[in-house]
């Protein structure tokens, strides 16, 4: 997968709207209204949802799905929930 980083998921959706990309994850807190609004943008790419939530969210299966999905990217809609595990994030984005 690649990673880009990017200030809001239009300028994601913008990005990848330019590129090749076709199956896009998007990892995001279902219980944070602004991120559910996020995810509503249209896109000219399929979306995988990778839904995180509670207080210690499971990251690694989140990234295991985006993978066994063949997502070709990923975009990471930030809250407080994901702001917290950045390590974790990083250390699964590498691998």
């Amino acid at each position: 997968m690649s990673y880009t980083r990017v200030r809001s998921v239009s300028e994601s959706c913008k990005i990848l709207s330019l590129t090749s990309k076709s199956r896009v994850g998007i990892l995001w807190d279902p219980d944070d209204p602004a991120a559910a609004i996020a995810v509503a943008f249209p896109l000219k790419v399929q979306l995988h949802s990778l839904k995180v939530r509670g207080p210690k969210p499971d990251i690694e299966v989140a990234f295991r799905a985006a993978s066994k999905g063949r997502s070709s990217g990923l975009i990471i809609v930030r809250n407080s929930l994901v702001n917290r595990h950045p390590k974790e994030i990083a250390s699964l984005g590498l691998n």
